[in-house]
């Protein structure tokens, strides 16, 4: 049987074009097959054993990304999902069962995953932030819209015109990343960003996207932005954190919050809201 000979590079190439071709974060994935398929890419999936596996997860905790960063936790946890559906994929879907008796990286010790972040941009990092931004720059509005709605990068910027309610002030998610459409609610302010972003740019046909710019590009601009400011270890998804946490303090109960945010468990939310104490200790009186 020909399949029987197949290395993880091959079958890794076959999982591509059947599996993660159909998926939203198709990009990241195959971005996260690279270090798989350089380090094990050779063996055949048939002698694949539990110790590849841990050797992998080893040598990967301990290495470099390509920005100069230490790979976390939780990017090895996400690279051994991967290989782990590649295997169940294979002995189900594909039949292969019948020469790979298990899946090896069930029965691998997973690394612990990262810490969850607690930073919380102010209203006036926010200011200080957006003093680096062009005005012009659709950025400086989607930076707003992230601080001000919560709503996650990619959401952002696939927003079209004729999504947004103006009369009922929100705008409907038709992507969003757990895969469930959502209608999210615009604030005054919130509002006036993206009334403000389209009728400053008429030449946005009304079907097209009114922010026409590289997600990559997006965090870029911030990271310079935060950098210029002088203001360290922050990261665009803060908005996210930090929009989550400021509705939570404006009284907004949990299922209010999540109808917002999207979150489809209190687990999830939990991540995602750190609250001040100072406000907390305020509402103790």
């Amino acid at each position: 049987m020909a399949e029987a000979k197949s290395t993880l590079t091959e079958a890794l190439a076959r999982y591509s074009k059947e599996v993660t071709v159909n998926k939203r974060g198709q990009q990241a994935e195959l971005y996260r097959m690279k270090p798989i398929s350089k380090n094990l890419g050779h063996l055949l999936m048939v002698e694949i054993q539990p110790h590849h596996i841990a050797q992998y997860r080893d040598f990967r905790l301990n290495s470099v990304s390509p920005k100069g960063t230490k790979v976390t936790g939780d990017t090895v946890r996400r690279e051994l999902a991967l290989l782990s559906h590649l295997f169940n994929i294979a002995r189900v879907d594909w039949g292969w069962s019948s020469f790979i008796d298990k899946n090896p990286v069930s029965l691998v010790r997973k690394p612990k995953p990262n810490k969850s972040r607690t930073r919380r941009i102010t209203e006036e990092e926010l200011k200080l932030i957006l003093e680096q931004i062009p005005r012009t720059s659709p950025v400086y509005a989607i930076v707003q819209l992230g601080y001000l709605t919560a709503m996650r990068r990619g959401e952002i910027i696939n927003i079209a015109w004729e999504d947004v309610d103006l009369e009922a002030r929100v705008v409907y998610l038709p992507i969003t990343k757990n895969g469930d459409p959502r209608h999210c609610p615009l604030s005054t302010k919130a509002l006036t960003v993206l009334t403000q972003w389209y009728f400053d740019h008429q030449s946005i046909l009304s079907r097209e996207k009114l922010f026409k710019i590289n997600p990559d590009t997006v965090s870029h601009v911030f990271s310079e932005a935060c950098t210029k400011a002088g203001l360290e270890d922050v990261r665009f998804h803060d908005l996210r954190h930090s929009a989550t946490s400021n509705f939570i303090e404006q009284g907004l109960s949990i299922m209010e919050a999540s109808s917002i945010t999207g979150h489809k468990s209190f687990t999830m939310l939990k991540r995602y809201t750190h609250l001040n104490a100072s406000t907390l200790a305020q509402k103790l009186g």
